[in-house]
């Protein structure tokens, strides 16, 4: 008889334990181990190394060592003495989950003749706000249907909230002066002018015009010179005639 093909069993999860120890099983199953010794050692090999060492201590030649895996696995990790409603009751956000996943969570770590009103409740206190009070509105559905229908509000409200946060400034645009100095301190001063200057943009500088030459009552008739010396004076650089200018003799 042909031996029966090995199957993977998915790595161990201690948020999953129940689930990882029913594949574990139906793994057995189908591989044809029915005894608990040979049960025991398909599972402990499948575990990791930290959790192996939880159960290492198990004898697989005793009467029941499958069982005592399962039962140590499920203490340590999924116990059943109310510890998983008080997490559940403490949590205000779906942790990273959509609803429907956060549901099965509930489902697994609550026993399970728990009241569906108690599950409702801890569900409807992990959604997020704005779609919390519409799903909660919604009645003559079980928690399963309501969770399908708040995974759908979920992503219609993302891309909503997607743009919001799209759209807000950041935080360079908003404080642009805000300058981490060496000591570790917020420097709210504007940096000096000297940083903005652009050379591009420099003022031009122009030649100083010469002075206006000022004409006093003994300076010839305007009517006499050209228009030359009747503007600028002895600093005149050109002259037209006719012209009765004459350059002031210099004293010595």
């Amino acid at each position: 008889m042909a031996q029966a093909q090995q199957i993977k069993i998915p790595p161990y999860d201690s948020d999953f334990t129940t689930v990882w120890l029913t594949q574990v099983r139906m793994a057995c199953a189908a591989e044809k181990l029915t005894t608990e010794a040979d049960k025991f050692r398909r599972a402990f090999l499948a575990l990791d190394t930290k959790t192996a060492e939880l159960v290492a201590t198990i004898d697989p030649e005793s009467a029941d060592p499958f069982k005592q895996l399962c039962d140590t696995l499920l203490t340590v990790h999924a116990p059943n003495d109310g510890s998983q409603l008080a997490n559940l009751l403490a949590a205000n956000s779906l942790e990273d989950l959509t609803p429907s996943a956060y549901v099965r969570k509930i489902q697994r770590s609550l026993p399970k003749d728990t009241p569906e009103c108690i599950m409702r409740h801890i569900f409807l206190r992990a959604l997020p706000h704005d779609i919390r009070i519409p799903v909660a509105a919604i009645q003559g559905v079980d928690i399963t249907q309501l969770a399908t229908i708040a995974d759908t509000l979920v992503k219609l409200t993302e891309p909503a909230y997607s743009a919001a946060v799209n759209s807000t400034t950041s935080p360079n645009e908003s404080e642009p002066y805000q300058i981490k100095s060496t000591s570790g301190k917020q420097n709210t001063q504007p940096p000096p002018r000297t940083q903005f200057y652009n050379t591009e943009h420099r003022p031009q500088f122009y030649n100083r015009r010469r002075p206006t030459f000022r004409r006093t009552q003994q300076s010839t008739s305007s009517t006499d010179i050209c228009r030359y010396h009747y503007q600028w004076g002895q600093q005149a650089r050109q002259c037209r005639k006719p012209c009765a200018w004459k350059q002031p003799t210099q004293r010595r």
